[in-house]
C-alpha cells in the first residue's frame, strides 16, 4: 500500500450550509444520487433522535452505517455500469489518500463487528462572512477506534500494524478538526470528483 500521509486532502474548513456534489455529475444521475445519499446521511449525524423508538446512539450508529455503506457502494456501482472506467482510476484500495482507506475499513467494522460510538466536543467557530463574531457549536467524533478492532477484519490484513496506526493517527486528526460528518461529506465530494474523471474518460 502507497499510502501518502502529508499530501492527501486535509479538512480545512467546516459547512455552514450542506455542500452538494458538482453539477457535472448530474450527467450521470444515479451516481450523483448516490454521493448526494452519502453526504444526507453523514449531515444527520449527531443531534438528539427525534423518534421515540430509537436511541441516540442508535439513530448515530445506523446514520453512519449508511453513510460509510454508501461510500463504499459507489466504487462497486460503478464497476458493474461501467466497466470500461480503469479501476485503477478509482478503487478505494488503489487510492493514496489514508482517510478513503480507513473510510473502507470503517465501513466493514461497522457491517460486520460492532458500531462506531460517537462522542462530542464543543468548539469555537466563526463564518467566514466579514466581522462575523465567533459561536460555539459541538462536533461529533467516533471515540471507540482502535487498532486492535481494526485488525479483526479481514480485510485490514492487506495493513501492517504500523500502517494501521498511521492511519488512525491520520483519521483521528482529521475528524477532530471539525467531526466526523465534515470528514465524511469533505470525502465524498473529494471521491465524487475522482469518479467523474474516471468515468468521463472511459465512456464509450
Amino acid at each position: 500500500m502507497n499510502l501518502d500521509f502529508e499530501n492527501y486532502p486535509k479538512i480545512q474548513m467546516g459547512y455552514l450550509m450542506i455542500p452538494s456534489p458538482s453539477d457535472d455529475l448530474k450527467r450521470y444521475p444515479e451516481v450523483y444520487d448516490r454521493f448526494c445519499g452519502i453526504i444526507y446521511m453523514a449531515a444527520k449525524v449527531g443531534g438528539d433522535s427525534d423518534k421515540y423508538f430509537i436511541s441516540k446512539k442508535a439513530k448515530d450508529a445506523v446514520h453512519i452505517r449508511s453513510a460509510l455503506s454508501e461510500f463504499v457502494g459507489v466504487e462497486e456501482y460503478v464497476m458493474q455500469t461501467y466497466p470500461n472506467a480503469v479501476p485503477e482510476a478509482y478503487r478505494l484500495y488503489k487510492s493514496s489518500n489514508p482517510i478513503f482507506h480507513m473510510l473502507k475499513l470503517l465501513r466493514n467494522f461497522n457491517i460486520h463487528l460492532s458500531d462506531s460510538v460517537l462522542d462530542f466536543k464543543p468548539m469555537m467557530v466563526r463564518t467566514l462572512i466579514e466581522n462575523s463574531g465567533e459561536f460555539e457549536i459541538n462536533v461529533d467524533f467516533i471515540s471507540n477506534l482502535s487498532v486492535d478492532e481494526l485488525k479483526r477484519l479481514k480485510s485490514a490484513k492487506d495493513y501492517s500494524a504500523e500502517l494501521l496506526y498511521e492511519m488512525v493517527r491520520c483519521f483521528e486528526k482529521e475528524q477532530h478538526e471539525f467531526g466526523i460528518s465534515t470528514l465524511i461529506i469533505s470525502s465524498a465530494l473529494d471521491y465524487s470528483e475522482i469518479i467523474l474523471k474516471a468515468i468521463e474518460n472511459n465512456v464509450e
